[in-house]
């Protein structure tokens, strides 16, 4: 006769261990990004089109991070991953303080999209990866390590702890240290991330361990349908993000950091839906995003397009918008067995959102059209 897992007395223990562990990762990996980008404003300058170009690497290597959690560990086995993934952390921790590599800075007046993409992939580009494994993986080794408990609610840990990295760069950190220092702090936390890595590793393997002879579970596989929707859920948030940050930047003012807030309320998306038990959005959330979507269209005439009071509602239309699709993201979500396979969905629909508004619609359509677009694929998919 099969033998049952027993619900597991340590899983509080576990749970607060992989959520510190996952918070703290989260947070590093959000403080990095304004971090790094006010290491490039000398070389670069703080154009819209150099921060969206720095939002696509971050959601291209968040994927590279996500197919890490996801393909290595079945291809290499628990113990012999636990040993190249902390191998990967130590080899990160080497590469610290951060800083910008990369060679010179083209000064002929080109495009600097490939110097930049060149330099963050050598300057940030290990830790970030593995950084962005951590959540889905850590995940991963919670649910493994404590049979029955739901992993999912440690993605809004996730979060939190992104949009904590996010706002306190700006609003705590910034204001009070030189980019020295900064990296300096962003090196010894590093550090402290990869003891409780190490820590979430042993328990993972201890009980790995104590199931062995229990057999594995049989597979519970999600359709290609499932898939496909949870890519596009994950599209038309991540391309509204982007939209929203080029208008508020471009039309509406010029301002440090404008991209900042849009990102944050994006998180706070994930956070709200991802924390409570999965249900579908509600009908209302549906009503506000078409009545918000709506009166972009109109108000996209350069003649309004200046108010303050506009970018508000770009505000408001990425919050809304990623509450309805991360939710319904939410609701759709599978068993533990394939969540680091949900988790590579959400991550490549994101990266497909950021590589349609900053590379390929500038190539293909006039002026930031791929934001209507997305606006109106969104209201045709509600």
């Amino acid at each position: 006769m099969e033998r049952r897992a027993e619900p597991d007395v340590r899983a509080p223990m576990l749970r607060a261990l992989f959520a510190a562990a996952i918070f703290v990762g989260s947070a590093l990996l959000f403080f990095v990004q304004p971090m790094f980008a006010k290491m490039l404003l000398p070389r670069v300058g703080g154009a819209a089109a150099v921060w969206t170009t720095c939002l696509v690497f971050f959601q291209v290597a968040l994927l590279a991070g996500y197919a890490w959690a996801h393909l290595l560990p079945t291809r290499l086995g628990p113990r012999r991953f636990v040993l190249v993934h902390l191998g990967a952390l130590a080899l990160a921790l080497a590469l610290m303080p951060i800083a910008v590599r990369g060679g010179a800075t083209p000064n002929d007046g080109s495009d600097p999209t490939a110097w930049l993409l060149a330099a963050l992939a050598a300057s940030i580009g290990l830790p970030y990866v593995v950084l962005a494994a951590g959540a889905p993986l850590l995940q991963r080794w919670f649910s493994e390590a404590s049979p029955g408990a739901d992993p999912f609610p440690l993605f809004a840990a996730s979060n939190l702890g992104s949009l904590v990295g996010l706002l306190s760069y700006p609003l705590v950190v910034e204001p009070r240290l030189g980019l020295a220092s900064q990296a300096r702090g962003f090196g010894f936390a590093f550090g402290a991330y990869a003891v409780l890595v190490g820590a979430g590793a042993l328990a993972r393997l201890r009980r790995g361990a104590i199931d062995a002879s229990l057999g594995p579970a049989p597979a519970v596989r999600s359709s290609t349908r499932d898939r496909l929707r949870w890519l596009v859920l994950a599209f038309v948030p991540s391309s509204l993000l982007l939209g929203a940050t080029t208008y508020l930047g471009a039309d509406v003012a010029a301002v440090p950091m404008l991209w900042v807030p849009p990102l944050a309320l994006y998180l706070v998306s994930f956070i709200v839906v991802f924390a409570r038990p999965p249900r579908a959005p509600s009908a209302w959330l549906r009503v506000v995003f078409v009545a918000l979507a709506i009166a972009l269209f109109f108000f996209a005439l350069p003649r309004i397009a200046q108010h303050l009071a506009v970018g508000a509602v770009h505000l408001l239309l990425v919050l809304v918008g990623g509450l309805l699709f991360h939710g319904e993201l939410a609701r759709r979500r599978p068993p533990a067995r394939e969540l680091t396979s949900f988790y590579l969905y959400i991550a490549a629909g994101g990266a497909l959102g950021g590589v349609f508004a900053s590379i390929v619609a500038p190539l293909v359509l006039r002026g930031v059209d791929e934001y209507p677009i997305t606006m109106a694929l969104a209201m045709l998919l509600l």
